[in-house]
């Protein structure tokens, strides 16, 4: 993601002018896996994703769950818990953000 943001702010008849502008550039590169493992013919799977990055402002992301799911004739429904996690060093700061939760997922067979 590239942004770029630039304000300027004159005031009339005097000599006050204020300029500011920044540029952020947050790129990444991501590598991963998603799939699904059958438990035999019962109809069950488990679902799992796990994807891992890095890049210029970033020194590591990720994204994974592992769940259960069942299939059905028109569909499947899973229940995955996930972990976003993300480090982020802008301007010489570290921030961290690591969310995790349960999800409950519905697919539909055409």
């Amino acid at each position: 993601m590239w942004q770029n943001a630039s304000t300027t702010l004159s005031i009339a008849d005097t000599r006050l002018s204020i300029k500011e502008s920044s540029n952020l550039q947050i790129g990444a590169a991501v590598a991963g896996v998603k799939g699904r493992y059958n438990l035999g013919n019962s109809g069950y799977f488990l679902p799992y994703y796990v994807d891992v990055g890095v890049g210029e402002k970033s020194s590591f992301t990720s994204q994974a769950y592992l769940g259960v799911g069942k299939s059905f004739d028109w569909g499947d429904v899973s229940l995955v818990a996930k972990n976003v996690y993300y480090q982020l060093k802008p301007q010489n700061n570290t921030v961290d953000l690591n969310l995790f939760g349960a999800a409950i997922a519905v697919s539909f067979k055409f």
